[in-house]
């Protein structure tokens, strides 16, 4: 028996998002100081089981939900803000499509399903000196899982 699915899952949605964007830079957490303009990151992860019913084996539904960053950078003035965010906007959208189309499970045994139950954008860094250099859009993705551990 299992105490979670969260490295299971990490390394499954690590190895589908980097085959999913070969020319983007795939990290865990922060990617150091070699950056490149396009950034996918997995994040932080938190879980909550509850108790399915009362068997002998005792089976328990584990949800996890992780974060992944969508980091765009594109360079120039104000006019950049619009390609990076329509660039994080649709690394998003196939990623929705590949976990509701394609592999709704992350082809694991024992996930009952995924999804991406919410989003949240930044619509641009405050670090001193990126609005000269260019737009840095930060769109954090909440894919949740569920599981019978």
């Amino acid at each position: 028996m299992s105490a979670s699915f969260a490295p299971t899952i990490l390394a499954a949605l690590f190895t589908r998002l980097q085959a999913l964007y070969p020319a983007v830079q795939v990290v865990y957490g922060d990617p150091g100081t070699n950056v490149e303009n396009d950034v996918i990151s997995i994040g932080t992860v938190q879980s909550s089981v509850q108790p399915v019913n009362l068997s002998p084996n005792r089976p328990r539904e584990e949800q996890l939900n992780i974060d992944v960053l969508f980091s765009c950078f594109t360079g120039g003035g104000p006019e950049a803000q619009f390609p990076s965010t329509q660039r994080a906007y649709t690394y998003l959208a196939a990623l929705e499509t590949y976990l509701q189309v394609t592999s709704p499970i992350l082809d694991t045994p024992g996930v009952r399903y995924v999804w991406v139950s919410s989003h949240q954008m930044d619509p641009g860094d405050s670090l001193v000196g990126v609005d000269a250099m260019g737009r840095l859009v930060s769109l954090t993705a909440t894919i949740t899982v569920h599981a019978r551990l």
